[in-house]
């Protein structure tokens, strides 16, 4: 056995590695904030030696450096957002693959950040490049203009120091009293969004019932407590923004005043007056920007903590060793699998055990359990307590992609791809067209493929509507037997299948009992039940009895003879 490799990365080890990149980025900034200078520079200059001393000479030479360290600024500018673009496409190719899985295995998990791993991933790669982000690389350079001013007059800068101090004051006010609420209120539009998905979803249960009153109605009051909580958060913002405007303006206003008053006792040239005014709005400008875009800026703050968390611990998990190919035995031992985001147990305690190529029905009363149960056998949900083991292995202890291969798994709700009906049944991967067509074949499904628009390469939309329910359930089937797994899980794939469909998947049973692959197959049909080895009965998520089918469908009868018939669990269960 040898051991897989680990495809995990966190967001601190991606960007950890761009230190080159990284570096470029300080030099470009830094000659930014260099070249800014320019025109203060240019302005002190005209102002103390081209007026005074009316030399056009030394005004063309001013305008010439002047022009060429302007466009040395815009190229420089340009290339630190070429390199910005090129960073947010670099932790694109590393990390959106990544994400995407680990937003499955939240989902899989019902956790509540499942759906909202890609819109921070996708909030943050926007923020790479925008605005504010290079507000804040330019806002550490505010030191460097508060020496310049103070390379000008003490008092200018003194006055610039204190202008600083207060704006980053205003900013740590506003973080501090809009930092919680914008993360509530993202919470609450996150859950707006869902319910309208859901809904969406839904639209012809809601239309055929009148529920669109009720809906609109949940999601308004839904929508409108984030709404609310946003509107807060922006009118701190705005008047923080507001108050930090006028400073700025007012200190420029008192550094021009300042500045006169000094010139007037000779202590600074009408150019040094100019130049600080300039200086001054240069290191403010950056802060003053930082608190009007601290919405943005905090989004992504919050979206890197949440991504950074979510890839670290996906990387902490242990990577899965690389087993042979299972036969199929499966073990059950004490499962206990509890409610998403609740306290009540749906199995408590569940322990049986399947040998190798045995055909097992599960049946049992509606909220018994067994669905709960399929998803535990095929690992798409972990259980509270308890394991299952495939051929000896804890189930978790597989690869999900090595186990694929030998799974199969049609489940109660069938949902398909975009994609032709090919791609459907080969799990959308480069599968050879004749196991398609065996797939499709032993599903009993090939004819009516053939029936489509155009056969195997007809395209299915997002909803499925070319094809019936009875028709997707059989497309399932055929997903689920490629590949010849050793193990299937079927999950009432009758549901919706008439009697031809219900032949075709009897001699899928038939061939699959041939073939020695272990089968666990829940329905309410008794016409299934001619095909098992055994049966499992679940009531309030306890196994009731197991064992072979003559003798569970006797017990069973029995009890209907002597106490009537129990719900759902009649031998026509």
């Amino acid at each position: 056995m040898k051991q897989a490799m680990p495809g995990g990365r966190d967001l601190q080890a991606v960007i950890s590695g761009l230190k080159g990149t990284l570096a470029a980025l300080f030099v470009f900034t830094a000659f930014m904030n260099f070249l800014v200078l320019t025109t203060s520079l240019y302005m002190m200059q005209v102002a103390d030696r081209v007026l005074g001393s009316h030399n056009l000479d030394t005004l063309y030479f001013l305008s010439f450096a002047a022009v060429v360290a302007v466009l040395a600024q815009s190229v420089v500018d340009g290339a630190r957002s070429w390199v910005l673009s090129r960073v947010a496409t670099h932790l694109d190719a590393q990390l959106s693959g990544q994400v995407f899985q680990e937003a499955l295995v939240g989902r899989l998990g019902a956790t509540s950040y499942d759906g909202e791993a890609l819109r921070d991933f996708s909030a943050l790669r926007s923020f790479i490049g925008s605005t504010p982000l290079t507000v804040m690389m330019d806002a550490p350079w505010a030191p460097f203009f508060v020496f310049v001013a103070y390379a000008l007059h003490p008092l200018v800068g003194h006055l610039t120091l204190a202008a600083i101090i207060v704006l980053v004051a205003l900013a740590l006010l506003g973080n501090y009293f809009t930092s919680q609420q914008l993360a509530i209120a993202s919470s609450s539009v996150s859950r707006a969004q869902r319910w309208a998905d859901l809904s969406i979803r839904n639209a012809e249960v809601v239309d055929a019932l009148g529920m669109q009153a009720a809906v609109t109605h949940l999601y308004a009051a839904r929508s409108a407590q984030g709404v609310a909580l946003q509107q807060q958060a922006t009118d701190r913002i705005s008047a923080i923004a507001s108050v930090s405007k006028f400073i700025r303006l007012a200190v420029q206003i008192a550094i021009l005043g300042v500045g006169a008053y000094l010139v007037l006792n000779r202590e600074m040239t009408s150019g040094g007056m100019i130049a600080g005014s300039i200086i001054l709005g240069r290191a403010l400008g950056p802060i003053e920007a930082a608190i009007a875009n601290w919405r943005s800026i905090n989004g992504a703050r919050h979206a890197y903590r949440r991504l950074a968390e979510l890839l670290r611990s996906a990387k902490a998990r242990t990577p899965a060793t690389t087993l042979p190919p299972p036969q199929g035995e499966l073990r059950v031992d004490r499962l206990i699998a509890r409610a998403p985001r609740s306290e009540k147990l749906i199995l408590k305690a569940v322990s049986f055990a399947i040998p190798a190529g045995d055909c097992v029905a599960v049946i049992g009363p509606s909220g018994a359990g067994k669905t709960t149960l399929a998803r535990l056998l095929v690992g798409t949900t972990r259980p509270e307590g308890g394991v299952v083991r495939l051929d000896g292995v804890d189930l978790s202890g597989w690869s999900r992609a090595d186990v694929g291969r030998y799974l199969g798994y049609v489940p109660q709700d069938v949902e398909l791809f975009p994609g032709t009906v090919a791609a459907n049944i080969g799990r959308l991967e480069d599968v050879a067209a004749e196991e398609v067509v065996r797939a499709a074949k032993a599903a009993g499904c090939h004819e009516m493929i053939l029936r489509l628009p155009q056969g195997y390469d007809t395209y299915i939309g997002d909803e499925a509507e070319l094809l019936s329910a009875g028709q997707r359930q059989l497309l399932a089937l055929a997903r689920a037997l490629v590949g010849s797994p050793r193990f299937i899980v079927l999950d009432e794939p009758n549901a919706n299948l008439d009697s031809d469909g219900d032949a075709a998947l009897n001699n899928a049973l038939v061939s699959l009992k041939a073939a020695r692959v272990t089968v666990v197959i829940i329905s309410h049909r008794s016409s299934i039940l001619q095909h098992v080895d055994r049966i499992l009965l679940l009531r309030d998520g306890q196994v009731e009895a197991f064992g072979p089918r003559a003798e569970i469908l006797n017990r069973l009868m029995a009890q209907t003879d002597t106490s009537g018939p129990r719900e759902a669990v009649s031998p026509a269960a």
